[in-house]
Parts: C-alpha cells; sequence; structure tokens
C-alpha cells in the first residue's frame, strides 16, 4: 500500500489536542511526520483558525506552506483505507484539499469607490473572486459578519461595523489575498489602522518573489508536459539540439556560468563537470539571478554544517549578492565579514581564533534568517552562538506568549535544544511562561533590558494586536494566580551561556515569581543563588561529565575538568547570618558549650575572614553586631523590602499598559 504522505512534514494550529493526536496519528500511518512547532522543513499548515501566529507567520513569510482544514487529514485516510486511489489516482494528493482562500468568511460589502489603489468599477469582480473562493458575501451587515469590504469612513454599515467590533477593510484585501492563494492578515488593510492610503497592504506578504518565481516553474513544467505528450514535436526539438551539438564551436570557458540542474531526472548532465566549473569559480553553488543586494559586499565563511544546510545557505546568501568564499581561504590572513555556524553548535567547541578576527563576526543562522525577515543586516543577540548543554537541567513544562514572526521561530528552536517541554496550551500544570517583554514595557522595567538590550524592540509594541495584548494580559493573569513564574527571553540566553538552568528569579530576566512555599518542589532548587546553583550542579556531577579544557591550556592543567568558576561570597552575605531579624538578641537562651572556648584557632580565623575591626576593639564590635545594635551595617531586610516593591510597582504598570491599550 503506498503511503501518500511520505516525505511530508505537517504540523497544526488552533486545534485541541485530543484531534491534534488523532490527527499525529494517521499522519504517521500514511508516512508524513506531524511537528508541534512550525519549522523550516514543515509544508502543511493544519489550521483551525487563522487568528495565530503560526498561520499569520506562514501566509506572510513561507511561500512553501500549504494550508489545510483538520478533516481534510480524516477524509484522506478514509480514502487511503478504502484504496480508493487505485480507482482515482488523484485522491490522495494534499494538493487537492488546499483550504479555500476565504473559507469560513462571511464578508458585507458595503461602500467602495475609486481611490489610487481600487477601481470602483472591478466592485462586481470582488463579489466574484470571494464566492469562487469559499467565502460568503453579501451587502448585509449582522454581528455574524467577519469584516465589511469598504474604502470609505462613513455610511450606516460603517459605523454599525465599528460598533459591533468588525474590523473594515480595504477592497484590496480581496485581489491580494486571491494572488496569495490564502487569507491575508487583515490588519494591514485595516482602513481605521492604516493611516496613510498609500501604505494600505504593505508588508502584508514577504514572499510575492517566490510565489512569482514558484508559478513561472510550474507553467514551465506543464508546457514541458504538454510538449512531451506530443511526441512529433519532442522529437524534433531533440533532433535540433542534437544537430546544434554536433557542430564545431570556438570555446572560451571564461565567460561560461556553471548551471545546476534542477531536475536530474530531467537533464542529462555531467555531474563531474559542474563541479569542475563550480571548482574554477571557487564555489560550490552558483545562483545566476541575483534577487537583492543585502548582502552585498560581504563575505561568507560557512562552518560545522552539513553538505545539504551548507548549499542551501550557499543558495541564501548568494541571492542577495554575498559572497561565499572559498574552503582553503586562509582566514587570518583574508577574515571574512561573517563566520556562520550552526545555532545548536557548542560555543565551547568552537576554535578560538574566529573570535580574535578582529573583523570578523561570529554568527548562526539565525542572523541570516533575520536579515530576510526584516530585510536589512541584523547584527544583535539573537543571532549570535548561545549553545552549551544544560548540565542536570529539569524536564520543565513551558509556555510562550507574545512572540511572533522570526522571534517565535527563533525561540521555538532554542527550547528544542532543552529538555524543556514546549506546550501550546496554559494550564496550572505548566512550569513557566516565558514572555515576550516587548508586548509590556513599562517605564520601572529598564533592568530586564539592560543585560542584552538587542534582544529587545521598542517598536514592536505599535505592531501587535488588541487580541495578543488581550491574550498576554490574561495569560499573565492566570500565571499568577496559578503561582506560575513569569520569565523573559533572557531567561533562556543565561542558561545557555552559563550551560546549567538560570535561577527563574534572577532580576535580569524575572518579572513575577511566586512565594517559595508556592512554587512547585522541582521549581524551588531554580531559585537558588548562582553560586550554590553552581556548588550544587558540581556536586551532583562527576568530573568526567564536563568539557575539558581547550588545547591552548597549560599542561598542567590539561587534565584537569573543566568546573565553573566559584562566586565569592559578598560581604553582606556574612552580615546575614551573623545578624538576625529579631529585635532582641537571642543568644542569653543558648548556653555555648565548651568546645567553642577550646578553639582559639577557628575563632581567630573567622574574625579574619569577616574583616571585621579597622582599628576598633574585636571583641567590642562582635558583641555589638551580635546584640543588633550596629548601626553602620545596613539592614539587608530594607534592601530587599524596596527591591520587592519596586517589583511589584513596575507588574502592576505592566498589567495597567495591557489595560488602557
Amino acid at each position: 500500500m503506498s503511503r501518500p504522505f511520505a516525505d511530508i512534514k505537517f504540523c497544526s494550529t488552533s486545534i485541541s489536542s485530543e484531534m491534534r493526536s488523532d490527527i499525529a496519528a494517521k499522519i504517521k500511518a500514511m508516512g508524513g511526520v506531524h511537528s508541534s512547532n512550525l519549522m523550516s522543513d514543515v509544508t502543511v499548515l493544519i489550521v483551525g483558525d487563522r487568528n495565530t501566529e503560526k498561520y499569520r507567520f506562514s501566509v506572510r513569510s513561507r511561500s512553501d506552506v500549504k494550508f489545510v482544514r483538520p478533516e481534510v487529514i480524516s477524509t484522506i485516510h478514509s480514502k487511503w483505507i478504502k484504496n480508493e486511489d487505485k480507482r482515482d489516482p488523484n485522491a490522495l494528493n494534499i494538493d487537492n484539499y488546499i483550504m479555500p482562500t476565504f473559507d469560513g468568511f462571511k464578508i458585507c460589502l458595503s461602500r467602495i469607490n475609486t481611490d489610487d489603489q481600487f477601481d470602483a468599477t472591478d466592485k462586481f469582480e470582488l463579489v466574484k473572486f470571494i464566492q469562487e473562493n469559499g467565502g460568503e458575501v453579501s451587502d448585509s451587515l449582522t454581528q455574524s459578519s467577519t469584516l465589511v469590504i469598504t474604502n470609505e469612513k462613513s455610511g450606516k454599515r460603517y459605523i454599525s461595523a465599528k460598533k459591533w467590533g468588525i474590523p473594515s477593510i480595504h477592497p484590496l484585501w480581496v485581489i491580494h489575498s486571491v494572488k496569495r492563494k490564502a487569507a491575508l492578515e487583515p490588519n494591514y488593510y485595516n482602513i481605521d489602522k492604516v493611516e496613510d492610503p498609500n501604505k494600505i497592504g504593505e508588508s502584508s506578504c514577504l514572499v510575492w518573489d517566490d510565489l512569482r518565481k514558484r508559478k513561472r516553474k510550474r507553467i514551465i513544467t506543464e508546457e514541458e508536459e504538454q510538449i512531451k505528450k506530443k511526441p512529433e514535436i519532442w522529437k524534433s526539438i531533440m533532433d535540433e539540439a542534437k544537430k546544434q551539438a554536433s557542430l564545431p564551436k570556438k570555446h572560451d570557458d571564461a565567460w561560461d556560468e556553471p548551471t545546476i540542474p534542477n531536475d536530474i531526472e530531467k537533464e542529462n548532465i555531467n555531474v563531474d563537470e559542474v563541479k569542475q566549473t563550480n571548482k574554477r569559480h571557487n564555489m560550490t553553488f552558483m545562483e545566476t539571478n541575483i534577487d537583492s543586494k543585502l548582502f552585498a559586499g560581504k563575505t561568507f565563511k560557512i562552518e560545522f554544517f552539513n553538505q545539504t544546510k551548507t548549499n542551501t545557505l550557499i543558495k541564501t546568501i548568494k541571492s542577495h549578492s554575498g559572497i561565499i568564499i572559498a574552503n582553503d581561504t586562509d582566514l587570518l590572513l583574508d577574515p571574512p565579514s561573517y563566520i556562520i555556524v550552526p545555532s545548536d553548535f557548542p560555543t565551547t567547541d568552537l576554535p578560538s581564533f574566529f573570535f580574535e578576527l578582529a573583523t570578523t563576526e561570529v554568527l548562526t543562522e539565525f542572523f541570516i534568517e533575520r536579515c530576510l525577515h526584516y530585510r536589512q543586516i541584523r547584527l544583535d543577540t539573537w543571532g549570535k552562538p548561545f549553545y552549551q548543554p544544560l548540565i542536570n537541567a529539569p524536564n520543565l513544562d513551558v509556555c510562550i506568549t507574545g512572540f511572533q514572526g522570526i522571534e517565535l521561530l527563533h525561540i521555538t528552536k532554542m527550547l528544542q535544544l532543552t529538555p524543556f517541554k514546549l506546550h501550546d496550551y496554559l494550564t496550572d500544570e505548566r512550569d513557566l511562561l516565558i514572555i515576550n517583554y516587548d508586548i509590556l514595557r513599562s517605564k520601572t522595567g529598564e533592568h530586564l533590558t539592560k543585560k542584552y538590550p538587542s534582544l529587545f524592540d521598542e517598536s514592536f509594541k505599535k505592531t501587535v494586536s488588541q487580541a495578543s495584548k488581550v491574550s498576554t494580559k490574561r495569560k499573565l493573569d492566570f500565571s499568577r494566580k496559578n503561582h506560575i513564574p513569569i520569565l523573559t527571553i533572557v531567561f533562556l540566553f543565561d542558561s545557555f551561556y552559563n550551560g546549567f538552568v538560570f535561577n527563574i528569579n534572577g532580576r535580569d530576566c524575572c518579572i513575577h515569581c511566586p512565594k517559595l512555599a508556592d512554587l512547585k518542589p522541582r521549581l524551588k532548587e531554580l531559585t537558588l543563588s548562582d553560586s550554590e546553583r553552581q556548588t550544587s550542579i558540581q556536586d551532583k556531577n562527576s568530573p568526567s561529565s564536563f568539557p575539558h579544557s581547550s588545547p591552548n591550556s597549560s599542561s598542567s592543567s590539561s587534565s584537569l575538568p573543566k568546573l565553573p568558576s566559584p562566586v565569592r561570597n559578598k560581604r553582606n552575605d556574612k552580615w546575614g547570618r551573623l545578624v538576625g531579624r529579631a529585635p532582641v538578641s537571642q543568644l542569653g537562651k543558648i548556653e555555648l558549650g565548651p568546645s567553642l572556648d577550646k578553639s582559639p584557632d577557628v575563632e581567630d580565623e573567622s574574625f579574619q575572614s569577616t574583616q571585621i575591626g579597622y582599628g576598633e576593639n574585636l571583641g567590642d564590635k562582635l558583641k555589638s553586631l551580635l546584640s543588633g545594635r550596629d548601626e553602620s551595617i545596613q539592614d539587608k531586610s530594607v534592601t530587599s523590602e524596596k527591591r520587592k516593591r519596586s517589583t511589584r510597582q513596575g507588574y502592576k504598570e505592566m498589567m495597567n499598559i495591557l489595560d488602557n491599550e
């Protein structure tokens, strides 16, 4: 029995966990793979609802993704079991079940006038487009209407739509969605949100060029198939080709461009000859059509990727005017602009001289993806190497919120490098909520962005829909009520940088952390200080489990395990141990044992380590400390309380921001 989904990778969005499990099982039975995350090799997205980040990102930035409804998988599975493909070869082809562009839309057509973007005489074409592509269209507005098509901010229907919260969308949305073969995000066409009429629909789709290429390729392929079906035409073409090949030619390969076959089965090309031609040009791949100047003047060296991924990167970089330097280039004499390494390659295994090249940036493929997404060079923390295996990392259940676009893709990939399990739905069983702090941006939260400023984007908030803000606020409220710590992305980066799961109540990443008594048992250890955490990790691991020192280290230490450096306790830690919180000294109630009096060496050593004295009588100073009367030492509880008040104030301000949006 054939497997119709062989080599196809699926992802789903906005469907119940029960349905997702059923769909995943059927996909697997038919040879496919279902992924809970939208990865770069996913080509089919199963859509329960379009109002999700996965759908919005795919329709805007992924020309290779097809959209289907959940019931399609069950339909194909049923036909597959009944062997209906024997009677109809196309019965199991996923391409025949693509979700109609306007499926599920109830569209009201209101006042449409001629403007710079649309000719009113085409109004009736809109009705045709909507109906032919699965939508319902009417000139009557009801509260069940999905949206109103209009380019005029007047009339009863416009006013009623605004009152009912139904968006008023420019008619250009219909035209563009039909061209995209999928419903684009309406907010880019919302006449109430886009103030400049000339910017209607701008950035709604970033893959128009890719779609045109795919269309041309499909047309050419169809024409070839039609020609091959007519033997006389195909024979005449091949005969002419043989005649041309037999004619003597004056050959000058200096002007030749290497040709890489798109389909090995269609063209009889000498692979060795192609490789030799590529070698003459010091490259392994040539993209003859330059689409953009994004990487113009920039040189790249790609390291530690497998051959398939290397070829993909080379193709992408060259299609944007980048230059790939030869493999035998001496990097010290001719350093490239960028060295690209895998995001999952341990930073401790990278050659140290990479980072000694003054004019070279060491980056991951995240950098390439971010540059393509934003259409500009983005040298930020996201694109730099970060990965180290996490030692003794607990299996935490994690949810994320507020992320979209390329950041959503990258945080998903980062979480896959951890033992954490990423969940689509936030429940009281989750351990952590990682939030995109850019959706909040309170004035009292500067400390959350101070450590890695380039991880954050102040302009992000302007692009977030009201629905996303409401969803984020609900998750914040839910997490706080159910004692779930709320963290920023800094938590993840710090964990990778240090090689162990960072403390969840750190000031640099923690938005909200419940009281210790309310935390789940496996989270309590993650609230220890960094030095205590490092000591704990060292105690739990044998030396052989740690990476060894680099070859550059001295011979005396080369055989020793590479352990994290212990952090020296600050002096305040000593005060905390000596000074109790009780208003009156409790020492009078304790009977000191004789052993303390017989240990003068220990006594002297403790005096020296605390460094108390500075010219004062040591005994008087110690008595003053133990009785809690020393006014020269600041009470840690006061500082701690101030910090707690600041954190609470910051959290309240974040919630107020969301309330007022």
